[in-house]
C-alpha cells in the first residue's frame, strides 16, 4: 500500500498559539507544517500536499473564510478546519453548514480537542485510501484492514450486524 504521510497545515497569525499547537502535535506521527502569513498558506498547502488545514478565522490580509474558500476551490480533497476565539458559535456553525469548513473549533479548546479531531480526520482518510486501493485492486496489506475498510463503507456487514 502506498499510504502517504498525513500532513496537516496550521495557519494562525498568533505565533504563540501556533507554536503551542505544533508542540501538541509533535507527539503524533504526522508531518506538521505551519504558516503565520495567511497570504502564503494556499501555496504552502499546494507545495506540501496537505491532507488537512486548520486555519484561524481572523487574520490580517486574508482571513480564514477567504483562505478556506480558496482551498475548497483549488484543493477540494483537503479537509478544512476553521477555528476562532472571537467568533460567535453561529458564525462557526454557519461555516460548517455552508461547506466552508468540515469542522470548527472554538478557542480555547481542551488540549485533546485538536489532536482528537485530527485523529478522526486521519482515520477517515486512511479508510478512504484503503477502500479506493481495494476497489482498484492495488491494495497489498493486512486483510483485516481491508475488511474493516469494507465494513466502514457498508460493503460488508460488521461482526455485530445481522447477516
Amino acid at each position: 500500500m502506498t499510504m502517504r504521510t498525513f500532513c496537516v497545515l496550521l495557519v494562525d497569525d498568533e505565533v504563540l498559539l501556533l507554536r503551542a499547537m505544533e508542540r501538541q502535535l509533535r507527539k503524533t506521527r504526522w508531518r506538521v507544517v505551519s504558516e503565520t502569513d495567511s497570504t502564503r498558506a494556499l501555496a504552502v498547502a499546494r507545495a506540501e500536499g496537505v491532507a488537512a488545514i486548520v486555519s484561524d478565522a481572523w487574520m490580517p490580509n486574508v482571513d480564514g473564510p477567504t483562505l478556506l474558500t480558496a482551498v475548497r476551490e483549488e484543493l477540494p480533497h483537503v479537509i478544512r478546519v476553521l477555528m476562532s476565539g472571537s467568533a460567535d458559535g453561529a458564525f462557526l456553525e454557519g461555516a460548517k453548514r455552508t461547506g466552508l469548513a468540515h469542522h470548527v473549533l472554538d478557542k480555547p479548546w481542551p488540549s485533546s480537542a485538536l489532536t482528537g479531531l485530527l485523529e478522526e480526520i486521519h482515520a477517515r482518510i486512511t479508510r478512504e485510501q484503503i477502500r479506493d486501493e481495494v476497489q482498484q485492486g492495488t491494495y497489498v496489506g493486512d486483510p483485516q484492514r481491508i475488511a474493516a475498510a469494507m465494513v466502514d463503507q457498508g460493503v460488508l456487514n460488521g461482526p455485530d450486524d445481522e447477516s
